[in-house]
């Protein structure tokens, strides 16, 4: 499995319908979430910073899967109101297997 980590921003005063919206995940996202290979996706939550993992089989694929599809892009137009992706690569900086 490959791990894969980023940052979203929050907008402020978003948190709570961050929250509502991800209780309310669509079923087609978490069905696309799943055949693109993803496993073990957490977000954690400070401040105005989203830190999110996961956990996959392919990154390629993920990839190719995700750019294609029209639910993640409904996604990420819903979801832009309230948040904004941080690019930057977060690099390891300690693994306990």
């Amino acid at each position: 499995m490959k791990k894969i980590t980023g940052k979203i921003r929050l907008r402020p005063g978003m948190y709570q319908e961050y929250c509502r919206r991800h209780d309310q995940i669509w079923p087609e996202m978490k069905e696309l979430m799943l055949s693109a290979g993803i496993r073990n996706y957490t977000i954690w939550y400070d401040g105005e910073n989203l830190f999110e993992y996961l956990e996959v089989e392919d990154e390629q694929r993920l990839k190719r899967i995700l750019a294609a599809s029209p639910v993640k892009q409904r996604w990420d137009a819903y979801m832009s109101d309230i948040i904004t992706h941080d690019d930057t690569v977060m690099a390891l900086a300690f693994e306990f297997n």
